[in-house]
């Protein structure tokens, strides 16, 4: 028989085998059997009846553990608070005692080292280059007269030196100096009048006033007088600048050479009297 096997007597009783994980309880009980009419003559005999009982093997044990919860209590640790107050440090230096060394000093003993004077002279000479315009010819000029009206407060300028004076004018002298005709480089001065405020004005810029024809009328009620005369809008040798100022109280115009009239030269800025500076007129000749 094969391993796990154990061989059957005919004695009626419980056999148990094993085959391998297998258990297998055996019954072997007598009983009578049937006569066989296949074999030649009688013969009685008798068969073994075996009970076989299987016992399954028993199922596998599954063991699940049960979960471990570890809720480990709160740390609470306050450490000391550190008060650590260092002595403080008395530190005294010793005195530093010195005393220079006694110098002899004769006068008239010493004698400067000797110094090696540069006297090469420099060979670079500047040039500067400068573009100024010039005139072929000095133009014709005609004086410009400076009068006053002070009942009017009125600054009047013309070259007749008469026309003031019949306008009830005093006459301040002369103040500059125009070319009596267009030249190269040189633009007209347009002269107006306002009658309600009695104030003669000047400029180069025709657009001032909108209008350069002798009579008609322009912006602010001023009226074209036609041309003063001709200046050059560039500072150019021979040439110094005509300040022009405004007194609004007043309804005045004024312009001078002479910057310390009203002591300021810049535009927008108050001087003497009142009179606000507006720039330059331009340059008249000397």
């Amino acid at each position: 028989m094969s391993e796990g096997s154990r061989e059957l007597d005919s004695s009626p009783g419980t056999v148990s085998l094993g085959f391998g994980g297998a258990h297998i309880d055996i019954d072997i009980g007598k009983g009578h059997g049937h006569h066989d009419h296949h074999h030649h003559g009688h013969h009685h005999g008798h068969h073994e009846t075996v009970e076989v009982i299987m016992t399954p093997n028993p199922p596998p044990v599954v063991y699940s553990p049960p979960p471990v919860v570890y809720n480990p209590p709160p740390m609470n640790y306050n450490p000391p608070p550190m008060n650590y107050n260092p002595p403080p440090m008395n530190y005294n230096p010793p005195p530093v005692s010195y005393t220079p060394p006694t110098v002899s000093y004769t006068p008239g003993s010493y004698t400067p080292p000797s110094v090696s004077v540069y006297t090469q002279q420099p060979s670079y000479s500047p040039s500067v280059s400068v573009s100024i315009p010039s005139y072929s010819h000095r133009p014709q000029l005609v004086p410009i007269h400076r009068f006053y009206h002070s009942g009017a407060v009125d600054h009047f300028y013309s070259t007749n030196i008469g026309e003031g004076g019949s306008a009830g004018y005093a006459s301040e002298g002369v103040g500059f100096q125009l070319a009596s005709s267009q030249s190269q480089g040189l633009v007209p001065v347009y002269r107006y009048y306002k009658s309600d405020f009695k104030d003669h004005f000047y400029t180069t810029n025709g657009g001032e006033i909108g209008v350069v024809t002798h009579g008609m009328s322009g912006k602010y009620g001023y009226i074209c007088e036609g041309i003063l005369g001709y200046i050059s809008p560039n500072s150019i040798p021979g040439t110094i600048p005509v300040y022009r100022y405004w007194k609004e109280s007043v309804h005045d115009h004024f312009y001078t050479t002479n910057a310390g009239e009203i002591g300021t030269v810049v535009t927008g800025s108050s001087g003497n009297n009142g009179y606000v500076c507006e720039g330059v007129l331009g340059y008249a000749f000397v």
